[in-house]
């Protein structure tokens, strides 16, 4: 039973002891190096050494006086614009083709153009075009 509690004791001692050090550790590793009140003086030092460098600076660089430049905000084009512009486009490409008396080459070429120039797509225009050319 005596063994016991010497034991306990003993125990009891070494979380002390442990929690003591631990506490004493951590303050430690949160306490300011004592080195502070120098690093103060040499910060110190710097700023007055960077703004008499600015000063100095500022005297030999002439002031330079910057223009207001007015940007104009361009408002970016309806989607019902953009697509009158491509079906005026389209429109005109094919009342001119339309009037021809014969389809040749060049015919489907200004068709090619305008439908590209339309937004249709390269891929799209070659497909429209191998299908009515077929018929």
């Amino acid at each position: 039973m005596e063994l016991l509690i010497v034991l306990l004791l003993v125990v009891l001692i070494l979380g002390v002891g442990v929690g003591v050090l631990v506490t004493r550790r951590r303050s430690d590793l949160l306490e300011p190096p004592s080195t502070l009140d120098e690093t103060v003086a040499v910060e110190a030092e710097v700023e007055t050494a960077v703004e008499a460098e600015a000063e100095v600076e500022a005297k030999t660089v002439p002031e330079e006086v910057e223009t207001a430049v007015e940007v104009e905000v361009v408002e970016k084009p309806r989607f019902r614009d953009r697509l009158s512009k491509a079906r005026s486009a389209f429109s005109g490409a094919v009342g001119s083709i339309a009037g021809r008396s014969r389809i040749d080459e060049q015919t489907w070429d200004e068709l090619e153009e305008a439908l590209i120039m339309a937004d249709v797509g390269v891929g799209a225009a070659q497909d429209l075009l191998e299908h009515l050319r077929t018929r």
